[in-house]
């Protein structure tokens, strides 16, 4: 019976880094299994942008009124 060396289960590109001495691992493609996919996550995910995006908006906001209030605040003390 022959034994398996874990390498040979695992095949794996290496790349070095002259620069540094590093070695790093890239696995390949689907390596463990095809990618999972669960609407949960997704709407999930979605909600999270609009938070963001809504987030951006309030605070682009805030800062053009801070902006202003200064600029006008400016031109009434001079």
């Amino acid at each position: 019976m022959r034994v398996l060396n874990p390498e040979e289960l695992v095949p794996q590109l290496v790349v070095s880094s002259y620069l540094c001495g590093y070695r790093v691992r890239i696995s390949y493609p689907l390596q463990w299994g095809a990618p999972t996919f669960d609407a949960g996550d997704v709407f999930g995910v979605m909600t999270a942008a609009l938070v963001a995006l809504v987030e951006v908006i309030i605070l682009m906001m805030w800062v053009a009124s801070l902006f202003l209030s200064f600029t006008i605040v400016s031109v009434l003390l001079q």
